[in-house]
């Protein structure tokens, strides 16, 4: 399986604190941020890597090459123009494989990909995502299910209180890109999922309880140093 890391975006709420490199790229502890995630794919056996990139993407390929220095194999599909996060996985679909892991570049979480995926085929999903629970849900929309996991619908942003939110992990079936409109910009999260539901796909969610750091915002990224000083030290 096949992992992908959307690391194409602008990251305007993050240029006033980091402004000389993609976001994904801001030095958390001391290292790029993608560094932590391309070490924990690693770890899992998980060495084949995607990269959809877009906005200063030269400074990930420069850093990261081929892949070899940090024991995995880094192939790169660029964007011409933003295409949002659907957008960039239907321009990187011959690189993929039938299943395939789905990162978003600017969160991080410690769930073990073995767990998702056993879950994922269990329950027969075209798509699942892996969930946490945060105190304030208002920055990322609420996620609903039933008791079995079954994803019933999206909530905008803006609702309050604690909930379930999306943390950025999906492991889907390339079928689901028969759905992206090739070459325009189309975003996964406010279009594909929706439409999964409306069209009766089983979309489920997979709840996860340990360590979760988004760097997304000037605040989350000063934040998150000192919680990956705390869990990986320097």
């Amino acid at each position: 399986m096949k992992a992908v890391i959307l690391a194409g975006g602008l990251g305007t709420r993050l240029r006033p604190v980091v402004s000389n490199v993609p976001k994904s790229m801001a030095i958390i502890a001391g290292k790029p941020f993608l560094e932590y995630q391309v070490n924990w794919l690693a770890a899992q056996g998980v060495c084949d890597i995607v990269f959809c990139l877009g906005y200063m993407a030269e400074k990930i390929k420069e850093h990261f090459g081929d892949g070899a220095a940090f024991g995995v194999h880094i192939e790169y599909s660029v964007e011409d123009k933003p295409l949002g996060t659907a957008g960039a996985l239907g321009l990187a679909r011959h690189l993929l494989s039938p299943t395939f892991l789905v990162l978003n570049g600017d969160t991080f979480l410690d769930v073990l990909v073995e767990q998702v995926l056993g879950f994922h085929l269990a329950k027969e999903a075209v798509l699942s995502l892996v969930m946490v629970q945060v105190n304030d849900m208002a920055p990322y929309g609420e996620i609903v299910t039933d008791d079995r996991g079954k994803v019933l619908t999206f909530c905008e942003k803006g609702r309050q209180g604690a909930g379930l939110i999306n943390a950025g992990i999906y492991i889907m079936e390339k079928s689901i890109l028969d759905i992206v409109p090739v070459g325009q910009t189309c975003s996964l999260e406010e279009e594909i999922l929706p439409r999964l539901l409306e069209q009766g796909q089983p979309v489920y969610g997979f709840v996860h309880k340990g360590f979760f750091l988004d760097i997304g915002t000037p605040e989350n990224y000063k934040r998150a140093q000192n919680a990956v000083i705390g869990r990986f030290g320097r």
